[in-house]
């Protein structure tokens, strides 16, 4: 199951690239982000955690990084994991970001595990809207997004 969310921004693409890959970034516009503390940030090893407004720890470890392009990640807390992609394209006069939540902590059973997509889907689909209005709030406000700010969420605030 992949969760999938896009949205245009009226920024050049290096504006948005700059934004969301700067080390501690999720601190600017991440509504549910307490902290973004670095692990590693070099070239060709990237790690770091987020601390949520919940308290909840997660390690994001980027497997792959393509310049002005995308970027994944693996994220866990130890219990649940995913990989995420963030990909950015140039749309005209806009950027396109577009971010995508494969989740690895899906129970076995086909019967649960079904349900289950319903749940989590509808949960990160609104995780996903969270983090791209806080997005469109740092660039329109150039200030950091107050936690919580367009509402909590059930697993991290």
């Amino acid at each position: 199951m992949n969760v999938t969310k896009s949205e245009l921004y009226n920024v050049d693409i290096q504006v948005l690239w700059d934004l969301v890959t700067e080390p501690r970034a999720l601190e600017k516009f991440h509504p549910f982000c307490k902290e973004n503390r670095i692990i590693t940030w070099s070239d060709d090893n990237r790690s770091d955690c987020i601390v949520y407004a919940n308290d909840k720890v997660f390690t994001r470890n980027f497997t792959e990084w393509r310049e002005k392009s995308n970027f994944v990640l693996d994220i866990s807390d130890g219990n649940y994991d995913a990989t995420v992609e963030w990909r950015i394209d140039q749309q005209e006069d806009w950027s396109k970001l577009t971010i995508t939540i494969i989740p690895k902590f899906l129970p076995k059973n086909f019967l649960i595990r079904n349900l289950a997509k319903i749940y989590v889907r509808k949960r990160l689909m609104d995780y996903l809207s969270h983090i791209f209005k806080g997005i469109e709030y740092y660039i329109g406000n150039n200030k950091k997004v107050p936690l919580n700010h367009f509402g909590t969420h059930k697993w991290f605030s």
